[in-house]
């Protein structure tokens, strides 16, 4: 770069223009050499946007499935012209792709896609999260009685919750499996998942909504009884029988990567 001209200006002029402004969006201009700059400059263009487009399906595999191959692109087009990447991996790109699908006009007939798009979403997330070991539930053995309700429990790293008024998880195991998504209802048939790593392979676990709301709270930091009683305003959580099965549950998935009680060491 000469001239005072800055890397990183002409750096944000040249995303600019990949992502489709004109050749004048350069802070320079580019020289023919043999073939105009603007068709030199399409090319790229092209180059790059199919590459992103093949990224984004690798990371939305089931939406793609769901639409098909010629729709996905076409919605991958559009979303490219004002999300490409900011950062230099692809495995995590298309975290804004959910949000996009809610108002993208030509997928509101299918008001499931984007809540698919976020499932697919959490589970990159979830298999690329840092590795870390979980909680072991004997060292709850060291806590008295009266103290149970003060524990703090830390979420793994790894976990991700999905919440739907759709059978998003039954869509994507079908789809995952290679099943008939006929019969498959859409009405009334709203599915609460965690997803998580505990080891190697992602995992996932079913939620009724006050099991959603138990974890969640505990993950917001509250202690056990704070988060039993926020989970208690929800008809399937009774707040008697359902924390000890709740945790049994969460304990023995490896859920939690630690547990602490204020005052003491345990």
């Amino acid at each position: 770069m000469d001239n005072g001209l800055e890397l990183k200006d002409f750096q944000a002029g040249f995303s600019r223009v990949l992502g489709g402004a004109p050749t004048t969006a350069l802070p320079m201009p580019l020289r023919d050499f043999g073939m105009p700059a603007e068709r030199r400059l399409d090319v790229y263009r092209n180059n790059v946007h199919l590459s992103l487009r093949e990224a984004l399906a690798a990371n939305f595999p089931i939406v793609q499935q769901l639409v098909g191959e010629a729709f996905f692109s076409a919605v991958a087009q559009v979303f490219l012209k004002t999300h490409l990447p900011d950062q230099a991996g692809l495995i995590g790109f298309g975290k804004a792709f959910p949000d996009f699908l809610e108002g993208f006009e030509p997928a509101q007939s299918l008001p499931y896609l984007p809540d698919v798009a976020r499932f697919e979403w959490a589970w990159i997330c979830t298999a690329k999260s840092a590795n870390a070991v979980t909680l072991k539930p004997e060292r709850l053995g060291r806590v008295t009685p009266d103290r149970i309700a003060d524990l703090q429990f830390i979420l793994h790293p790894s976990c991700r919750f999905v919440s739907s008024q759709f059978p998003v998880v039954s869509l994507w195991n079908r789809s995952v499996a290679g099943e008939d998504l006929a019969g498959l209802s859409f009405e009334n048939n709203g599915e609460n998942v965690v997803l998580f790593r505990p080891h190697f392979d992602v995992l996932q676990r079913s939620l009724g909504l006050g099991g959603l709301a138990f974890l969640k709270a505990l993950g917001e930091g509250l202690a056990l009884g704070g988060a039993a009683e926020r989970a208690a305003t929800y008809d399937d959580f009774d707040i008697e029988h359902s924390v000890e099965t709740e945790l049994a549950a969460a304990l023995g998935a490896g859920l939690f990567l630690d547990v602490k009680l204020p005052g003491a060491v345990i």
